[in-house]
């Protein structure tokens, strides 16, 4: 992971997990109350994967192959990007040590952590209309995504909204998280096995 992404990752990601760390019991809590949400994974990722594969098309066209990264932020201190493997890279190594472990298990930490508080103030901030749901959806652009990469997040904001609708915040809030969980696990499956 270059310098310049770690910097933006530990003032985007870990700080303000580090501000925010006092809130983890509300948010567990919350998840209890929303537990219903975990089995929305297969439906978002139903809308999302074809949206995905339309945003990787759509990729080559400049403007909405534009990221300031080019990659998502959030990710790279775990699978890294340009060839290199992240914490994962140097953890699942023949030579790994107990240091490329420790790095993992604070990378995923750090990770798991944000999304169990951001994930919260997402859905209550950006769930009450669907212009505010759009502008959820824009927003990942900070994150370091290409602009294609908006429409399949949009998609999966449009099943929160829905389900936010229907059975309110909490059931909305285990739904995102529940699927930020299921491609943080996919993506961590892919990395160990390449």
């Amino acid at each position: 992971m270059g310098s310049l992404t770690t910097a933006v990752f530990a003032l985007l990601i870990a700080v303000p997990v580090l501000l925010n760390i006092r809130d983890v019991p509300d948010r567990l809590r919350d998840v209890r109350a929303g537990i219903w949400g975990v089995v929305a994974p297969p439906a978002v990722l139903a809308v999302m994967v074809p949206l995905g594969f339309l945003a990787y098309m759509l990729t080559s066209l400049p403007v909405l192959g534009w990221g300031w990264f080019g990659h998502n932020i959030a990710m790279d201190p775990l699978v890294g990007s340009g060839g290199s493997g992240g914490a994962v890279g140097s953890a699942s190594s023949s030579s790994a040590g107990p240091v490329a472990l420790a790095v993992l298990a604070g990378v995923l930490l750090v990770i798991v952590v944000a999304m169990l508080l951001f994930n919260y103030a997402e859905e209550e901030l950006f769930r009450h209309s669907w212009p505010a749901t759009g502008l959820w959806a824009l927003l990942h652009v900070l994150m370091g995504i290409e602009l294609a990469y908006v429409i399949p997040i949009l998609g999966a904001g449009v099943v929160y909204k829905g389900i936010h609708d229907r059975w309110g915040l909490e059931t909305a809030y285990v739904a995102h998280l529940s699927t930020n969980m299921t491609i943080l696990g996919l993506l961590l499956a892919a990395a160990f096995l390449a």
